[in-house]
C-alpha cells in the first residue's frame, strides 16, 4: 500500500500466495499525491500489478496534502499527479487497474502511464489528465512512436507521430508526422491532423 505523498520507488517485484491480491494499491487509505513507480514487476497470484484507488479524504483548509479534486465539498481524490514507468505481469493479472478514470490495462507490459489532476468543477467532471503508451484497451488513448505511416485498426483519440522520411509517413497520398485515430459508422482508421 502506497498511501503517502512525494516518493520515487523502483524495481520492484510483487507477487502473491492468496490469489485476486494487488501488488501496489495506491491511495487507499491517504493522500499519495507527487508519486513515482519505476520498473514494477508483478508474479503469480495477483489480480492487478497495480491499483490505483478513487478513495478521498477530507480537505484541508491549508492546502497542503491533498489533490485538488472537487469530489463533493470538503473531500478530495487520494491519487493525483501519478507517474508509473515500466509495468509488467504475467498473463491473466492486469498490468494496472485506475478507478479515478475505469481504465484496465491489460497489455503484458506498460511503457508508462501518467495520471494528472482533475479537470472539472464541483458541478461539472471532464475527467483527469491522463498519458499512457496502453495500446490493448479501449479506454485508453495512447501516443505512440514509429519510422512508418500508422496502419491497421487504432482506439479512437490516439496520436501516433511519424519519425521516419516524407515518403514513408504517407498512407495513400497524404503525408503527415502527426496522425490520429478518428471513429465513424465504419470503424476507426488513421487521419492527418492539420
Amino acid at each position: 500500500m502506497l498511501d503517502v505523498p512525494d516518493n520515487e520507488l523502483e524495481d520492484i517485484t510483487v507477487s502473491s500466495a492468496t490469489s485476486g491480491m494487488d501488488g501496489v494499491l495506491i491511495g487507499s487509505k491517504g493522500p499519495a499525491e507527487g508519486n513515482t513507480l519505476t520498473n514494477v514487476l508483478g508474479g503469480s497470484g495477483l489480480a492487478n500489478v497495480i491499483h490505483i484507488s478513487n478513495a478521498t479524504s477530507a480537505k484541508q483548509t491549508n492546502g497542503n496534502g491533498f489533490c485538488p479534486f472537487p469530489v463533493s465539498p470538503g473531500a478530495v481524490n487520494n491519487v493525483c499527479d501519478l507517474t508509473i514507468l515500466g509495468v509488467a505481469g504475467p498473463s491473466g493479472t492486469n498490468t494496472l487497474r485506475d478507478e479515478l478514470t475505469n481504465t484496465t490495462v491489460t497489455d503484458p507490459s506498460l511503457g508508462m502511464y501518467t495520471l494528472g489532476e482533475y479537470v472539472g468543477t464541483n458541478s461539472v467532471s471532464i475527467g483527469n489528465s491522463r498519458f499512457t503508451t496502453a495500446a490493448a484497451n479501449t479506454n485508453t488513448t495512447p501516443w505512440l512512436v514509429g519510422p512508418a505511416a500508422p496502419t491497421g485498426t487504432c482506439s479512437v483519440g490516439a496520436l501516433y507521430s511519424c519519425t521516419g522520411s516524407s515518403g514513408s509517413c504517407t498512407i495513400s497520398t497524404v503525408t503527415a508526422t502527426l496522425w490520429q485515430c478518428v471513429g465513424s459508422s465504419t470503424g476507426s482508421t488513421w487521419t492527418k491532423i492539420q
